[in-house]
């Protein structure tokens, strides 16, 4: 029997294998049909950062051990500037993506982030915020609570001091954290506050015993809207530190980029900067800068399409991109 059943099972494998390299080989013919070097669809910012300042130390983020650039707080003009370019070219249309007002930093650390997020919703854009819930005493809170914001994610990882010092690099700060959260909550509900709230934790071996007590602790809390577990992640992959804390959970690879960042969106650093992607860190590849040119110009600027030619060679060794996990892999 065996005999008769092992060449049926290798002629199933094989035709399986020829089917993923043809789905594969149509799949890949797709993508470069639909990835030109110039745009004609505008582009979309996924974050704008007001600050890369942080009083975090968080061994999960390059920030912490491989930043290198000069920190600072976005001037209103430049964030002005974005603005009301992303409001021309969009027009109606500006308010049905959700920007990030974050990158490398915690926002909350601007002093005037309800200002910018105000201007941003009299223009009809919407707004999206990740804070680390130290930051929300009475004085932030009450700023935020004038805010016009769409989503406000709270990061909140570990369930006491010690394991909050672990994830974050700061001592005795989650009870403190985990109070103003909870107050924070019970204002949003007093006032009628209607922006969305997210509660997150990230799920790797530093919170493996905190994500069960976060869930007990503030699931279902009234004011909050979301509990979510966020997948761990190692950004561009060139933070050894980082990286030395997990795999991101991809499991699905291919032979050719997949990877559609060139083509779909870009962030903002504090200092005006263009950056291909969320996981630029460091200002690794700059695109242009808002205060000197235009971000459709941008866009489609000789950095940006350079950096797409070299996607579609599948030979990527710029410095930002070359050892990022989601080039060839897509998340399983």
């Amino acid at each position: 029997m065996k005999a008769l059943v092992r060449p049926l099972v290798r002629s199933l494998e094989a035709r399986s294998d020829v089917a993923r390299m043809a789905v594969g080989a149509y799949r890949a013919a797709r993508l470069k049909a639909n990835r030109p070097l110039v745009m004609k669809t505008p582009y979309r910012i996924q974050q704008i950062e007001l600050t890369n300042k942080c009083p975090m130390k968080c061994p999960m983020c390059p920030r912490t051990e491989s930043m290198t650039r000069d920190e600072g707080l976005m001037e209103f003009e430049t964030f002005k500037t974005i603005v009301d370019q992303m409001a021309a070219d969009f027009g109606d249309e500006g308010g049905e993506e959700i920007t990030l007002l974050h990158h490398f930093g915690e926002s909350l650390m601007h002093p005037d982030f309800a200002k910018f997020m105000n201007y941003g919703a009299d223009r009809g854009l919407r707004f999206g915020l990740s804070a680390n819930p130290i930051m929300l005493k009475d004085s932030v809170a009450d700023k935020l609570l004038s805010a016009r914001l769409d989503t406000l994610i709270v990061s909140l990882d570990g369930h006491d001091d010690e394991s909050f010092e672990k994830a974050r690099g700061v001592k005795n700060a989650y009870e403190r954290s985990k109070d103003n959260l909870l107050r924070f909550l019970e204002r949003k509900v007093e006032t009628g506050w209607k922006t969305k709230i997210v509660f997150s934790i990230i799920d790797f071996a530093l919170n493996k015993d905190s994500i069960a007590v976060a869930r007990k602790t503030f699931e279902g809390r009234p004011g909050l809207d979301e509990f979510t577990v966020k997948p761990f992640a190692t950004f561009n992959g060139d933070s050894a530190s980082v990286c030395a804390l997990g795999t991101d959970a991809n499991n699905v690879r291919y032979p050719f980029v997949v990877c559609r960042h060139p083509w779909t969106m870009v962030a903002i650093t504090w200092d005006g900067c263009v950056v291909p992607c969320c996981a630029d860190y460091d200002k690794l590849y700059v695109l242009g800068n808002v205060r000197e040119s235009p971000l459709m110009e941008i866009w489609n600027g000789e950095p940006m399409r350079a950096l797409r030619a070299e996607f579609l060679s599948n030979e990527v060794t710029n410095p930002l991109c070359r050892k990022c996990p989601h080039l060839y892999h897509e998340r399983g």
